[in-house]
């Protein structure tokens, strides 16, 4: 398989308030076509601004000391911002976690997609965005797209919201979709739901996902290789078979032993 992203001793830190805090610290990880990855550690380990840092949108007051971050051959690091956006929410797209506020609350759910679609040169005009519009909500399985696209986010669930986020983070054909604790506040049924409809989209879409949880048991299920992540460092990596099998680092079993097996 060739390699679809490659993170080589990244370092993050934030300052605030006259103090400085080291929130990631040599971070290598790689990324595969057509693969899953998932990272997975506390909150707070490092996860988030790993991801966030891939396409340099992270906070004010966070701020990239080292490293290199290299999508299809190219350091997203080193890349303009005006080339930047051409790759950030088109090539790699984003899911976050609490899909109804990452909507816009004033906004239709139809013009949201419409918008997506146009920005990233999806579609020409208004018609055929619609179109692709109500295509996107019948890929996620949502029923009746016609209604859906014209309600607002407030008269959806979470669980159709977070359907509504998936579409839109599609919208643009990405290569690579991060995945931030996307079912964090579903309950398992809707969860399960929602990791079997993104393995089916993975496999007839072709794209990858590298899907960020404190959930070890979920990234079990859903990803071929796990990194787990801890104090802003990756501690271990390898295939989720190998992980579960013979853990090296003691982070690593604490997580497994915390599991609830039913």
């Amino acid at each position: 398989m060739n390699k679809l992203l490659e993170i080589k001793n990244l370092s993050i830190r934030f300052c605030r308030q006259h103090r400085t805090v080291q929130a990631v610290e040599k971070v290598d990880l790689d990324l595969f076509e057509n693969e899953i990855l998932a990272l997975v550690g506390e909150s707070g380990s490092g996860k988030t601004m790993t991801a966030l840092s891939i396409t340099k949108i992270l906070p004010q007051s966070a701020t990239i000391t080292e490293g290199k971050v290299i999508f299809q051959g190219r350091d997203l690091l080193k890349t303009a911002e005006r080339d930047l956006e051409a790759i950030r929410g088109k090539e790699i797209s984003y899911i976050f976690q609490e899909a109804q506020a990452s909507l816009n609350p004033v906004l239709s759910i139809g013009r949201q997609i419409q918008e997506s679609v146009i920005l990233h040169h999806q579609a020409k005009d208004k018609k055929q965005a619609l179109s692709m519009s109500e295509d996107l909500l019948k890929l996620v399985r949502l029923p009746h797209p016609e209604r859906i696209l014209r309600s607002y986010p407030h008269q959806l669930s979470g669980g159709m919201n977070q359907r509504v986020m998936i579409a839109l983070g599609l919208s643009s054909g990405p290569k690579l979709l991060i995945a931030d604790e996307p079912t964090s506040s579903l309950d398992v049924t809707v969860e399960a739901q929602i990791i079997r409809m993104l393995l089916e989209l993975k496999e007839q879409l072709r794209f990858s996902i590298l899907f960020i949880t404190h959930n070890l048991a979920l990234a079990e299920r859903f990803a071929s290789r796990i990194a787990i992540m801890f104090k802003g460092r990756i501690v271990e990596a390898g295939l989720t078979k190998d992980i579960f099998s013979a853990p090296k680092h003691p982070h690593t079993r604490e997580l497994i032993n915390s599991i609830i097996r039913l």
